[in-house]
Formats: C-alpha cells, structure tokens, sequence
C-alpha cells in the first residue's frame, strides 16, 4: 500500500492487459438524440448532428468559464514554448502544484478558479527529478504532499505517442480515471514523431478533442540557416517551423524567453487576454514584477526603455526582452540618448527615462 502522502500516478500501459480496453474509448456512432431549448428534435445525418440553429442556440454553461483567471478556459489547448532550459519546467511545476491545491496566484497574477485535478505526462525529467521539484515548490509554497488531496497525478517516460491510437486510448481513459480538469504534456516534441505536417495536425486534432484542458510545452531551437528544401519538412528545426507548427491550431500561445540576470519574458496571445509579463524566480517560484496588458502592444522602444528599467544591459539579452534585432537596439538606444531618455555612456534610464515610462 502506498503513503498516504505519495503524489497519486497515473497507471502505466505496461501495467494494461493485452486485451484492455476491449473497445476504443471514443466511437464514431450515432449521436444520442437530445432535446433542444424548444423540443424540436435533433436530426442526424449518418454519423453526423445536423446544424444547429444559431437564433435558437443557448449559451454553452461553460462559455464564460475559466480554470486559470486571463489564462485557460475549460476544454482549451494551450501551448507553453521557448527555448532550452529558459524555466518552462518549473513553470509547469508551479503550475500543477498551486492548480491542485489553489494555493495563491499562479506567478503571482493569474487567479485559479478553483482547486483542479491535473494529470501530467512527462517525459523530460524522469520520476527522481520531478520529485525533487515538488519537493522544492511544495517548501516554498509552505506546503506538503498531504496537501495535494487526489488532485495531482504524473507519469514519467511513458513514451507516448500521440499520434498513435492506443496511446490516445491509454491517454483519454487515464485522464478520465482521474478526473483532470487539465492534462499537461512535457515535452510535445517527445511525444510526436515529426513537428510538423500530418503528424502534427493529427496530434492537434486528438488534443483538441480531450474532455479537458490541455497544456503542451514545447521546445524552440534558433531558426535554420538553410531553410526548407523545395519539397518536404524544413531541413532543420527554427522559431518560425516548430513554433508555428504547434500553436497554429492552439487556442492559447505563451511564449516565454530569457532575459538574463533570472528573469524571463511570457508573452500570452490568441483566446486569451494579450499581456506581456516580466517574472523572476524565487526559490523554484516565478513572480511577476512588471505586466503590459492589453490588446495595443507598445512600440519598440518603450518595450527596450521597459527592458532596460528591469536590468538588462547585455544588448542580444534586450533585443529579446524588446522583440526586436540587436541592430533595432542600437540605433533606439542611440535615440533615446539624444532626448536625454538614456545615459549616455550605458544602458541606463536617466530620469526624464524613468518619468516617461511612469
């Protein structure tokens, strides 16, 4: 029997009997007839519902829904991307762990709308090190594993394919087992078999149709030197081949990128409201210090004037902090140093500098 206070797994396929389940857990049959606000039947057409009638369409009860506040609503997908060892691990950690107990705000600015059931599947960090990260969330959050309740669930180097029908199976039935609210997959390129194309769109088309909310991370790599070939995938991997792959049919894209000096950049866009967040970890913890929200982004040297005001000073570490190239930075830096904006001699805000971004 396990401890009482060990984090709940999700059962691993080589535990299945050969024969299990014995039918697919999803089917193409006919829709189960339902009855509509205005009891007019609900026609099919073989495997198919007829179109609904929109003047006549009540509002879906999850419409205004979220399980995360400005982040993730019910049923959605949501791609978490950026490059190597930038954080997104523990990110997904902090992420997991306060959605389960709805302890605090996530980063200290999304509200949780309520405790979630979370089940992970990873394939990064392998069960030692996983644990080592609860342990130190946990501890830093003030927390024990007793505090999870049933609520958080993992397995580790599975090698899931989602493209692959009995592990979509295995996937959907584990996650129903357990009642997740969201299921969260580290990293989708471990679990696919190209990024890009028929594969993808297929491992697209299988989240999308989960009966919760879905989290992928994924992994970018510097854009490609010699680009696609004239026919086929890209020759290698790039921001603009991996990236666009994976959140093309996403509802929601954070990107996230490294500023230096601990600090990182999350860009949330798509379904959910547009902000530019600036965090710090802090013992395993991520914090936001500053956010830029709305829909309007701000122009390009406010973005490298903020940059600057959060401590960057390294040029290539601002052309990212600013989304712009190096080139960009200095020629808006030389810029804002003739109206007095920027120390002459550093990358520095001066106080008429401070004042306009006030």
């Amino acid at each position: 029997m396990k401890p009482a206070n060990e984090t709940d797994a999700l059962i691993p396929r080589s535990a299945w009997p050969e024969d299990f389940p014995p039918e697919p857990y999803y089917d193409d049959g006919p829709a189960e007839e339902a009855e509509p606000p205005d009891a007019r039947p609900v026609l099919t057409i073989g495997t198919r519902t007829a179109m609904a009638n929109v003047r006549t369409m009540e509002q879906p009860a999850a419409a205004d829904d979220w399980l995360v506040k400005g982040f993730m609503r019910p049923g959605t997908v949501v791609v978490l991307a950026s490059r190597e060892g930038v954080g997104k691990s523990y990110l997904r950690k902090e992420l997991e762990i306060r959605g389960a107990t709805g302890r605090g705000r996530l980063f200290d600015y999304f509200d949780i709308a309520r405790p979630l059931t979370v089940a992970t599947f990873e394939e990064e960090n392998g069960p030692d090190e996983e644990w080592r990260r609860d342990v130190r969330v946990l501890a830093a959050l003030g927390l024990r594993r007793d505090d999870l309740a049933d609520r958080m669930h993992r397995l580790s180097h599975a090698g899931l394919d989602l493209t692959n029908p009995r592990d979509q199976t295995y996937i959907r039935t584990e996650a129903a087992r357990v009642g997740a609210d969201l299921a969260i997959f580290d990293t989708g390129g471990a679990m696919i078999g190209d990024e890009w194309g028929a594969p993808m769109k297929a491992a697209m088309r299988f989240l999308h149709s989960l009966p919760c909310t879905a989290l992928v991370t994924v992994h970018l790599t510097k854009p490609a030197r010699e680009g696609r070939t004239k026919a086929g995938p890209p020759t290698s991997a790039s921001i603009t081949d991996v990236m666009g792959q994976w959140t093309r049919s996403a509802d929601v894209v954070a990107l996230v990128s490294d500023l230096g000096g601990g600090r990182i950049r999350m860009q949330v866009r798509k379904r959910a409201p547009h902000v530019d967040l600036t965090l710090v970890q802090d013992d395993g913890l991520w914090k936001v210090v500053a956010a830029d929200e709305g829909e309007v982004e701000p122009g390009a040297d406010l973005r490298l004037m903020r940059a600057i005001q959060a401590g960057i000073s390294n040029p290539e570490r601002l052309a990212t902090a600013a989304g712009v190239s190096t080139r960009t930075v200095y020629r808006i830096a030389r810029e804002l140093r003739e109206v007095g904006h920027l120390d002459k001699h550093s990358y520095r805000l001066t106080a008429a500098g401070l004042e306009a971004i006030s």
